[in-house]
């Protein structure tokens, strides 16, 4: 099996020392670095290029590690450490290509990286043959050389003269046609009073 080259960015210091220890113990994984700071973590991350890169749920959600995506036009697949049965946080902005419960044992650690690697060039490889769709409007606000890009025609809309009937006579309404027969004269005006006094 190829030796995995990892960064380990983890925040808690409990579970650092946890997999650190046994990251170094396997000779399939190389620890390339590994820190608690997210900031540190994307300048070792971008300098390195491991093939890994390991975050816990802390570390995932820290708005530093976040400038990794302006740092790297190709980054790792970012692996989440979970603690039990928690789930992945709703507040991270990188995209998670896997995760392993912190207490997964050394051979079956590097299995499931190797796993979560082997579906990340997979889906890699499947975004690149699908055809590039660039709409008018960006292919507009792109600036240098763009790549010649078909637009799909429009379809003619073609009106039918026959069916706009402009000289026709309006529906008369409800409320239109009982003013006619005289129905809401005679709710609304009524008979005056017919008293000898007024």
């Amino acid at each position: 099996m190829p030796q995995i080259s990892v960064v380990l960015a983890l925040a808690s210091p409990l579970l650092h020392a946890r997999l650190r220890a046994e990251l170094l113990l396997d000779p399939t994984i190389r620890v390339l670095h590994d820190t608690g700071i997210a900031a540190q973590a994307v300048v070792e991350t971008a300098r390195l290029r491991p093939q890994v890169l390991l975050c816990d749920r802390e570390m995932l959600v820290d708005p530093d590690l976040a400038a990794l995506a302006q740092r790297m036009v190709h980054m790792p697949p970012i692996v989440l450490v979970t603690v039990y049965k928690e789930g992945v946080p709703t507040r991270h902005v990188l995209p998670i290509a896997g995760t392993i419960p912190f207490d997964m044992r050394r051979g079956e650690l590097a299995s499931r990286l190797n796993q979560i690697l082997e579906q990340a060039r997979a889906e890699k490889l499947e975004s690149s043959q699908r055809p590039r769709v660039v709409s008018e409007l960006q292919h507009r606000f792109t600036s240098g050389e763009v790549e010649a890009v078909t637009t799909p025609k429009r379809e003619q809309f073609t009106v039918d003269e026959t069916s706009l009937l402009y000289n026709e006579e309006p529906v008369p309404s409800k409320s239109s046609h009982l003013a006619e027969i005289g129905f809401l004269r005679s709710v609304f005006d009524g008979p005056g009073p017919t008293s000898d006094k007024q």
